[in-house]
């Protein structure tokens, strides 16, 4: 198929979805994959976690994958 004959197609397909949650995924999917997203503004909250996040990391206070998965196995007690 062309480029054109798969625009066409896709426009059919979307004229007959009903549900009104595909359509929302489809445009989703079509702004992450086409760049069109607009970028996600953080709240002042978000913004002072993350700075706080960045701050205990510089600082080495994190753990590692490794470190939380022996802490997994404590729990579960192996």
């Amino acid at each position: 198929m062309s480029r054109e004959e798969l625009k066409e197609f896709l426009h059919r397909r979307i004229d007959e979805v009903d549900s009104e949650e595909l359509l929302k995924k489809v445009i989703v999917w079509l702004d992450i994959n086409t760049g069109l997203e607009e970028p996600y503004e953080l709240t002042k909250a978000e913004a002072l976690s993350v700075q706080e996040g960045w701050e205990d990391y510089k600082r080495g206070d994190y753990y590692t994958d490794d470190d939380l998965k022996k802490e997994v196995r404590g729990w579960r007690g192996k």
